[in-house]
């Protein structure tokens, strides 16, 4: 399950961005942060019994950095940072999103994080959204459909090791 959320003071085209991703992410929940530290992020995201939080980033208004954090009773755990460009949205091709009521989340990524962070719910067989990574291109389709923003993952980085558990 994940929580999605944004940096502070984000445009409406994050925002968009961000409710576009929970409409199909299965399990997920979009909140807006408002002025809530990273610490309250995580503690409502524990408390929700959620097990990562997505935090979306921007420049100049555009989405352009994806950050995951694992949720942990003793604290979070930053997972990777992926540097995303070439966002489009449905409300580009003039489409309203809609909620999936979906199963679970397939994976058919070639970059291992992404497999790592999002394969929450590995065991759906039917009825599932499936993310499609080929070349650093991310779409999202259900029931051979697409649905969903898409983006080019354009760079990752994990967080050193240092860095990785905060109370």
């Amino acid at each position: 399950m994940i929580l999605i959320t944004t940096s502070r003071r984000p445009s409406r085209r994050t925002r968009r961005f961000c409710r576009e991703l929970s409409a199909v992410l299965p399990h997920s929940f979009y909140v807006n942060r408002g002025k809530a530290s990273l610490r309250t992020v995580v503690e409502r995201a524990f408390v929700d019994g959620y097990s990562r939080v997505l935090i979306v980033g921007e420049t100049k208004g555009n989405p352009s950095l994806m950050r995951f954090l694992d949720v942990q009773r003793s604290g979070w755990r930053w997972l990777y940072q992926f540097y995303i460009d070439d966002v489009h949205l449905l409300l580009d091709e003039h489409r309203k999103y809609r909620e999936l009521d979906a199963d679970g989340l397939l994976v058919r990524a070639e970059l291992a994080p992404l497999r790592e962070v999002f394969d929450v719910y590995p065991e759906c067989t039917s009825d599932c959204v499936e993310l499609i990574e080929q070349g650093g291109n991310v779409r999202f389709t259900y029931n051979g459909k697409a649905v969903g923003p898409r983006f080019h993952i354009k760079g990752v980085d994990r967080v050193p090791d240092n860095q990785q558990l905060q109370p």
